[in-house]
């Protein structure tokens, strides 16, 4: 009888260490999706101020004019034939 209670003892015991392991891998698994949830809700988050950077920068350039410069106006004539000033192009 005692032999038996000293096996039921040990079986106790390797139970209540396999349920203390199955608890610390089952928090580190929540831990492990809070960290991967945290690290989407970042990327989310960057991708909608990319996104808006993006659009504000867009807007930007179809509401501002380009006004070249004479060095660029003197290389399209030269390289293009397009004149700028007087809106000829030379055929």
């Amino acid at each position: 009888m005692e032999n038996e209670a000293e096996k039921l003892q040990e079986d106790l015991k390797i139970a209540v260490a396999f349920l203390k392991a199955h608890e610390e891998v089952k928090a580190q698994q929540v831990e492990n999706k809070k960290r991967m949830y945290e690290k989407a809700v970042i990327a989310a988050e960057n991708r909608r101020k990319k996104r808006e950077e993006d659009s504000r920068y867009l807007e930007t350039l179809k509401n501002t004019r380009y006004k070249p410069t004479e060095s660029v106006k003197a290389l399209l004539k030269k390289n293009c034939g397009i004149d700028l000033d007087n809106k000829n192009t030379k055929e």
